[in-house]
């Protein structure tokens, strides 16, 4: 959900929060762990087209 929102959010971790109910540094954390488990960044054009497309997959 974190991955999602802040690439839905363009990479800005503010609406990314607010969208998830959470403070900025929640996001800023979760960011870090999805990086170092996925080597995710939704804040990489590439990364964050990747997490958008696979969720439309999902829902597909």
């Amino acid at each position: 959900a974190t991955l999602l929102a802040v690439a839905r959010s363009n990479g800005r971790i503010a609406p990314a929060a607010r969208a998830l109910g959470v403070h900025r540094n929640t996001v800023l954390y979760r960011l870090r762990t999805a990086r170092a488990e996925r080597g995710l960044d939704p804040r990489r054009p590439e990364d964050a087209l990747r997490i958008l497309s696979d969720a439309d997959r999902r829902r597909a």
